[in-house]
């Protein structure tokens, strides 16, 4: 019978760890191991919050905001913003992975 195990191939799954505070939105680089891969994704942490109404992340302090889809009645063409993150472990064809995010609106 196959035994299943937790593992966590992403580093900073959480977003605390950072390498400098956010003082300003755009600022996912300061958040250890993530990047910016499309537009501008922002980062919260140490206090940040720039004035915006969000919601407390669901454990920490950290978090990422990322916007998508038609941002106006006129809109052309979809907005989105992205990060990634490098695994700590490389994925093996074939095996099954669960991914869990959580996401507030």
């Amino acid at each position: 019978m196959p035994v299943a195990k937790a593992q966590n191939f992403v580093e900073n799954g959480t977003f605390e760890a950072h390498d400098s505070c956010p003082y300003s939105l755009d600022q996912v680089e300061f958040c250890t191991g993530w990047y910016p891969i499309r537009h501008s994704p922002d980062y919260y942490n140490c206090g940040f919050n720039n004035g915006n109404n969000f919601q407390f992340p669901n454990n920490g302090s950290g978090f990422v905001c990322m916007l998508g889809g038609l941002l106006s009645d006129t809109a052309v063409y979809y907005y989105s913003e992205l990060i990634k993150s490098k695994l700590k472990f490389p994925l093996i064809a074939g095996k099954r992975y669960l991914i869990k995010f959580s996401v507030r609106a």
